[in-house]
């Protein structure tokens, strides 16, 4: 339900419905789509560089701390109380994975982020190419082509994954379709319904929403089916 309320996700989905027939605004949008990448590419990279300055850090102060309670542990193992040493040496072990696999984890997710950002940019440039290229005789199906791309574009970037080959119906059941959801937690007050298929055998609504009432603000997909779509 989070995605599809999303600002970047409602504007994609509304120049898909009402400027499909648009080439001017697809090109415009295009473009700054692609400045928004670059910028984007930019700051990943940076972080990136900074990741590796503080690996580079932590390995530094981790030579030092593993010097230090190398003392510490040598001091308790003389004085005889080798279970205060094995606590230290434990606890050393512990503390040095935990911060190299945290970093590392960062690092990489950062890393498989500008994989993807890196991806998106160059598909919308070779579009947007097509578009200046054909702009007189680009006709509505291959804008409508472009904008669904979009719009997995940007549904791609939201959640940090590889990008989605879907159609425009696939698209639309991915943002839609709650039939089976289960959303007893959720929090929907004051939430736009409006487009959202459901079922009153399986989907689970939270105590704030009655399921009757919103019958009487849905359409049945088709008679009996228990199957509704919220006006």
């Amino acid at each position: 339900m989070n995605l599809r309320r999303r600002p970047e996700v409602i504007a994609a989905r509304k120049s898909l419905e009402s400027d499909a027939g648009e080439p001017l605004k697809l090109l415009c949008d295009l473009a700054n789509a692609l400045v928004c990448d670059l910028a984007h590419n930019l700051d990943i990279a940076r972080d990136l560089d900074l990741i590796g300055d503080l690996l580079r850090s932590i390995d530094f102060a981790h030579a030092r701390a593993r010097a230090h309670a190398s003392d510490l542990i040598c001091g308790s193992i003389h004085a005889g109380n080798l279970v205060q040493a094995g606590k230290r040496a434990n606890t050393l072990a512990r503390n040095l994975t935990r911060d190299i696999v945290r970093t590392r984890s960062l690092g990489l997710a950062r890393a498989r982020e500008l994989t993807c950002v890196r991806s998106c940019a160059r598909d919308r440039s070779r579009d947007l190419a097509r578009v200046l290229a054909f702009s007189n005789d680009l006709d509505q199906r291959h804008i409508v082509e472009i904008r669904t791309t979009e719009l997995g574009r940007v549904i791609t970037r939201l959640l940090r994954r590889e990008p989605l080959q879907l159609d425009r119906d696939a698209l639309q059941t991915l943002l839609d379709d709650f039939t089976t959801a289960d959303m007893s937690y959720a929090h929907l007050a004051g939430v736009d319904l409006a487009g959202v298929q459901w079922s009153e055998h399986t989907t689970r609504w939270p105590s704030t929403i009655d399921p009757e009432e919103l019958k009487t603000r849905s359409a049945e997909t088709q008679l009996d089916s228990g199957t509704w779509t919220v006006r």
